[in-house]
């Protein structure tokens, strides 16, 4: 059931065709107030909302101010966000004025790493050992007891800023005016679980495998996912996903859960999660495969709307991106050269003679597919191909 709704916020950093690529989202809101990023170009339509603010949405006075502005003027009554960035201030908000959603004791278990694993491990469920950093002693300290370390912040996305370290002399100098945390290496291949969730109850849930380190985006040059098709191991990944948003009482949106899997020990465990959709390819993978565009339910879920699951494809899908290198380009392949019947989106975002930064992240891409295949063992070599003919090639500059 579509539910009329008179006025509600969006806290957005996305351009319009995000919310529009498959059914929109907001077609049952009277009055769209929007508070955008000034960081990103804003495109919406003209008809298509009532009021916007452009602003630094980490400036809090020009915040505070814009909401004031919105709810005075329009009586919002829901706040909207998908993007992990902005999930405590629209928490917040939706405290202050007493909406609906998400509290901000639950989005501090989404966005803090270090209560995130403490509510997970409260339930029984195996993470790695972690600390808090609080000082340079406090991380040397940890990689002598531990060994084999992951340095990361606290609520990092992206793993940008994330170091591994094998001894006290692999710690970088941190910059302490940032939390960062410590945890101990884990080791095994890493999945990912894809989910919707509907009362508390996993309606959906992708499960992937990465196909290298999300850690190596600055000397592999690529990052690729993988739908698997072993029944069992996906059985196990579903139940653990289920155990998480329990633990975490996550009762409706979406999430994107990494977990660690060893297959000598047949043991899974936690990473992290979001409470969001997962990023590269994840959202056209899994569109195509269960009928799910993830962005859209979440926004319908928060707009308490009902969801319609349909019945998932007897398929595979997974995605690979090209990181970004340094330099200025001399040769880049075109998307004429990937007209494939399997790549189901190409997207190649540079040209010879264009300057650009090495990956600081592992989503820092010059190249975007997803792919569809028969199986994983079929995706896996269909990975292979595209990143093994993708050509770029870049100078230095002086």
């Amino acid at each position: 059931m579509k539910i009329q709704q008179d006025a509600v916020l969006l806290i957005n950093r996305f351009p319009y065709w995000v919310y529009n690529d498959s059914g929109y989202p907001f077609e049952n809101v009277e009055k769209l107030c929007i508070l955008q990023s000034h960081e990103t170009k804003f495109d919406f339509p003209v008809d298509k909302y009532c009021a916007v603010v452009i602003c630094d949405l980490n400036n809090k006075d020009a915040v505070d101010d814009a909401i004031e502005f919105f709810y005075k003027n329009y009586k919002f009554s829901k706040i909207i966000n998908v993007t992990e960035r902005y999930m405590e201030l629209a928490a917040t908000k939706r405290v202050q004025y007493g909406l609906p959603g998400m509290d901000i004791e639950m989005a501090k278990n989404f966005r803090d790493k270090i209560s995130m694993k403490n509510k997970v491990k409260e339930n029984s469920i195996p993470v790695p050992y972690v600390e808090k950093i609080s000082n340079q002693k406090d991380a040397e300290n940890f990689v002598m007891k531990y060994g084999k370390s992951v340095i990361k912040p606290i609520d990092g996305m992206g793993t940008k800023d994330t170091f591994i370290v094998n001894s006290a002399s692999d710690i970088p100098e941190l910059d302490l005016s940032n939390q960062y945390e410590i945890e101990k290496f884990i080791k095994g291949d890493m999945y990912h679980c894809d989910s919707v969730v509907l009362n508390g109850e996993v309606k959906v849930c992708s499960v992937s495998r990465y196909l290298n380190s999300t850690l190596n985006y600055s000397v592999d040059g690529y990052l690729a996912s993988i739908m698997i098709d072993d029944s069992d191991l996906i059985e196990k990944m579903r139940q653990f996903n289920q155990e998480v948003i329990s633990a975490l009482n996550f009762k409706n949106g979406v999430t994107h859960l990494e977990v660690f899997y060893d297959s000598e020990e047949d043991s899974i465990v936690f990473c992290e999660i979001g409470a969001r959709s997962g990023g590269a390819g994840v959202i056209p993978s899994v569109k195509y495969v269960y009928g799910v565009d993830l962005t859209e339910t979440y926004v319908r879920l928060q707009l308490e709307e009902e969801i319609t699951i349909p019945k998932a494809k007897d398929t595979y899908a997974g995605w690979v991106v090209i990181h970004k290198k340094e330099g200025i380009i001399t040769e880049i392949s075109n998307e004429d050269e990937f007209n494939f019947d399997w790549v189901l989106f190409k997207s190649i975002n540079g040209k010879p003679g264009d300057v650009i930064k090495r990956a600081d992240n592992s989503v820092a891409s010059i190249a975007d597919f997803t792919i569809i295949g028969n199986s994983e063992k079929d995706l896996k070599n269909k990975v292979n191909m595209l990143r093994n003919s993708f050509k770029l090639n870049a100078i230095k500059g002086e």
